[in-house]
């Protein structure tokens, strides 16, 4: 009853918090990926929410940092 945990998953959440605060768009990539190939490889393992969270989480900070970097060069 003792599944793995989806390392994957769980280094794409965080990562893809770091970028929300720091990093941007390096870090919304790198979460991306991890997150998708954390998703496909789950299986029976644990984590899998935690690789969903953060390929979303990722997709939200890269949609607001290319959202910033258009309204900056717009002006």
């Amino acid at each position: 009853m003792n599944k793995e945990l989806n390392v994957l998953g769980l280094i794409s959440m965080i990562i893809a918090i770091i970028g929300l605060f720091i990093f941007g768009i390096p870090c919304g990539v790198a979460s991306l990926i991890l997150g998708i190939i954390g998703i496909a490889t789950a299986g029976e393992t644990r984590g899998k929410g935690m690789a969903i969270a953060g390929t979303v989480v990722g997709a939200i900070d890269l949609v607001t940092v290319l959202w910033f970097v258009n309204i900056i060069q717009a002006y």
